[in-house]
């Protein structure tokens, strides 16, 4: 990667990455944590052995240190939910007996739909918040692969506006990138990972540039900008391509569909006849699985039935590959049609 100073000139970056390096929010600690938990791993369970049992205790259950420190007067959830718990057996063996005394005849109680319409309500909302974290998922894995396609192309055209030929190194290059990322990147983000062609030629970005930084000054400025901007899009693409939901969300979601079809069906008044609750349940059935179905192909947006295909980037490679034919006919691209270099 290349940057470019105030006084026109460009210094050569590291090569080590992107100035300012995308970083997974699993591995950055929360800001909702207290400055005293620890941060957990949460991709890399391996990592998990690092920490002592209790310092897993103290960032689940937001404890403070035994040694000291202070909470920071937040309430954990964790608490929450073990005193949702809590509330049932005090509600049934404690509370419930001691209402039915004391009304006797006149305690008429509730009646189960007052149970199944939060729980239905709050599933709803559930699979409306999944879906719609998953769909800008998918969204932004979109934006970014048209970004990165982008600004490839603009890189190829302004690297033959140098004088001399000088980019004809640079523009074989970005055909070749281009080839790498349709042939065997985007197949490879199926499995979550990269393509070591594509990083090759993402790295000769850094090389070429780096040999006419004596150029004009207005183009080698846009070939520095449009050089980072591949470079974090591309970062930004490989990371859309893995799933990013909580686990736990997901397994409770699972959970609370299946609890409120059976809830449906089971509390069902018995007036109902078998063969008009049968498709009423199963089209209610149907519509939540669709949900979980949905959820799932939105999460891996290059895979699946619905999935962000490299369109624009086969487009601009076509492109390019002629108009370079065009211009260089006795030169040929130092890669084959897969994006692999020449031996």
């Amino acid at each position: 990667m290349l940057s470019a100073t105030s006084g026109g000139t460009a210094t050569k970056w590291n090569g080590d990455g992107p100035r300012h390096s995308i970083t997974s929010p699993a591995n950055v600690r929360s800001t909702m944590s207290p400055p005293w938990a620890p941060t957990l791993p949460t991709h890399d369970r391996d990592e998990l052995g690092n920490f002592t049992p209790s310092d897993i205790v103290r960032y689940i259950a937001c404890r403070p240190p035994i040694d000291g420190g202070t909470n920071d007067g937040g309430f954990s959830m964790f608490w929450a939910f073990m005193a949702a718990l809590a509330a049932v057996p005090v509600g049934v063996f404690l509370v419930r007996p001691r209402l039915s005394k004391l009304f006797r005849n006149d305690f008429q109680g509730v009646k189960i739909e007052a149970f199944i319409g939060p729980v239905v309500t709050l599933t709803v909302f559930l699979a409306a918040f999944v879906v719609a974290q998953a769909t800008q998922t998918y969204q932004r894995a979109g934006s970014q692969s048209t970004a990165e396609a982008t600004a490839v192309s603009m890189m190829y055209e302004q690297a033959g506006m140098l004088p001399d030929s000088r980019g004809q190194a640079l523009q074989g290059a970005s055909v070749c990138y281009a080839r790498s990322v349709v042939k065997l990147e985007w197949p490879a983000m199926g499995k979550g990972a990269s393509s070591p062609e594509a990083d090759s030629w993402a790295a000769q970005f850094n090389t070429e540039i780096g040999k006419v930084l004596d150029g004009p000054g207005a183009i080698v400025g846009q070939l520095v900008g449009l050089n980072r901007t591949q470079s974090e899009t591309r970062q930004m693409r490989l990371y859309e391509a893995k799933p990013h939901l909580p686990q736990l969300t997901v397994i409770l979601m699972i959970v609370s569909i299946i609890g409120v079809i059976l809830l449906l069906c089971s509390f069902a008044i018995p007036d109902i006849r078998r063969r008009v609750l049968v498709p009423i349940a199963l089209a209610f059935a149907v519509l939540l699985g669709g949900t979980l179905y949905l959820v799932e192909q939105l999460e891996e947006p290059f895979t699946g039935l619905i999935r962000v295909g490299p369109g624009l980037m086969s487009t601009v490679e076509s492109k390019m590959s002629n108009d370079f034919q065009l211009h260089y006919p006795d030169a040929s691209l130092p890669c084959d049609a897969q994006g692999k270099p020449n031996s």
